[in-house]
């Protein structure tokens, strides 16, 4: 059955959008009778007509789901190309819990998502951000989790 009750972002019941016609609940058994009674002439027009008004309040409500979603984002760190980044493991394993010696990265191009890399600092890192030799891999561990 389909719902009686009106979409906040249709404004209206799904019947009525669909068939144009108000919904009778409590007598199913004569539909047919009754719609082909009620048809109007017009019916495409109307249908037109709340198909039109339901889009634009859908397009409404959408610019306002869109506003309040963007108003806590943050925004995005932007990387220079050339800037050593680590890649975040988005599927951690039971095993990997360390860095391996080369495992940095260097931005070629920005079109990653850079959501995922994160800048490593110079001097907590075991790296001077030119040199690209490790001192050690339990300094490179010491990323608050940026690995």
């Amino acid at each position: 059955m389909v719902s009686s009750s009106p979409s906040r972002s249709t404004g209206c019941i799904p019947f009525k959008l669909m068939t144009g016609t108000e919904m009778r609940l409590n007598s199913t058994a004569n539909l047919k009778r009754m719609s082909d009674e009620e048809m109007p002439i017009n019916l495409n027009e109307e249908q037109d007509e709340i198909r039109t008004k339901a889009k634009k309040n859908i397009e409404k409500v959408q610019t306002e789901e869109r506003k309040t979603f963007n108003r806590r984002r943050k925004k995005p760190r932007l990387h220079n190309v050339g800037d050593m980044v680590a890649i975040r493991r988005t599927q951690p394993g039971s095993k990997i819990k360390r860095t391996k010696p080369n495992d940095d990265q260097r931005i070629v191009s920005s079109e990653e998502m850079i959501q995922y890399l994160k800048p490593w600092i110079a001097g907590r890192d075991g790296f001077n951000g030119e040199d690209a030799s490790p001192i050690s891999s339990r300094t490179r561990s010491h990323q608050d989790g940026r690995v």
